[in-house]
């Protein structure tokens, strides 16, 4: 390691003490130290002084820009450390089997002045190579749920970084800094940000996990189609029946039908049907019929005259008519039996 540095000899008195500064700077000397009030590049400055600090370029300073030196002949608070900033090389292949090394750095770090000989004093500035962070995640993952299962558990590769994983490697959320867990359907992003202890640079990326699920919903007691028949007299009925029930592995998220138990019903055949959903978009049915039948009514004497009636309130909303007409008896005839019927031509 190539160390420079540079001692400054003349003086200045100030109540009969002489203070002297020695600058020196390990690997490379990239620094400028300017007090105000006393010539640029003097060799020795009297306690009280008030220095400036700064790196040259190609580096960057860490800690205090200004720095005092007190009445005890000791330099105030933290000493300054000029970092020289590398950038990642962007053509650096995270696949290919050589990982960069984690940054450590270089040489000693003196935390305070020194006296040199009886009344001198000494500031160490330390200029360390420090590569920018660098991370980058496998790649996106979609799997399946596993039959009648709500959840999967999901591994991925570590993430590829030149900062210390457990130290230096935030995840987001925290479990993905162990590589598994077990997820429920759905999209989950695992976000990890590597971080530098010495600079403010971050290097983020991302693994989004897509778990699908493929499994339909199950029916059970689906009604079985039934018949009603309606009492003399009786045009329409209040239907009720017992609902289909629906489980799936993830749970049912919205159920359609066509109509519910309670409907009004009138004479014919009315088609039931049920659609239950999950949250996926699968999918399970349960359909029936209910005929509805009418009762059948004693013929009217002759001369009794032809009734119409409306139905309203069908399943539909539309409003139907029907024609009754009865039979006519003849005169020199018994009594015919009773029919109900539509008009006909």
């Amino acid at each position: 390691m190539r160390v420079a540095s540079r001692q400054m000899r003349s003086g200045v008195r100030q109540h009969g003490r002489v203070v002297r500064l020695r600058l020196s700077c390990r690997i490379h000397v990239n620094f400028e130290v300017r007090c105000p009030g006393h010539p640029s590049g003097a060799s020795v400055y009297p306690q009280g002084a008030k220095c400036h600090v700064r790196c040259r370029r190609g580096f960057r300073l860490e800690g205090a820009h200004t720095r005092h030196c007190v009445s005890d002949g000791h330099w105030n608070g933290e000493q300054p450390i000029c970092l020289r900033e590398v950038a990642t090389d962007p053509l650096y292949n995270p696949s290919i089997n050589s990982v960069p090394p984690v940054h450590v750095p270089r040489g000693s770090q003196e935390k305070r002045c020194r006296r040199v000989l009886s009344e001198s004093l000494t500031i160490d500035f330390i200029a360390v190579d420090t590569p920018r962070p660098f991370v980058s995640c496998p790649q996106d993952m979609d799997v399946e749920l596993p039959a009648r299962q709500n959840t999967i558990r999901v591994t991925f590769p570590q993430p590829k970084s030149n900062m210390d994983w457990w130290r230096y490697v935030h995840a987001s959320p925290p479990w993905a800094k162990q590589l598994q867990a077990d997820l429920p359907a759905g999209t989950t992003v695992v976000t990890f940000t590597a971080w530098s202890p010495v600079s403010n640079y971050t290097s983020t990326c991302r693994i989004v996990i897509r778990v699908r699920d493929t499994e339909n919903p199950k029916v059970t007691m689906c009604p079985v189609s039934f018949e009603v028949r309606l009492s003399p007299g009786e045009r329409s009925r209040l239907i009720f029946w017992q609902e289909p029930t629906f489980t799936d592995n993830v749970g049912v998220e919205h159920v359609y039908k066509t109509r519910g138990p309670g409907h009004v019903m009138y004479p014919g055949v009315h088609n039931v049907r049920y659609v239950a959903s999950d949250a996926a978009g699968n999918r399970a049915e349960c359909h029936f019929s209910i005929h509805v039948r009418g009762k059948f009514m004693p013929l009217c004497p002759a001369g009794a005259p032809d009734k119409d009636f409306t139905a309203r309130g069908n399943a539909n909303g539309a409003v139907a008519t029907r024609r009754e007409t009865h039979p006519r008896i003849p005169p020199r005839r018994g009594i015919l039996s009773a029919a109900s019927h539509f008009s006909l031509s």
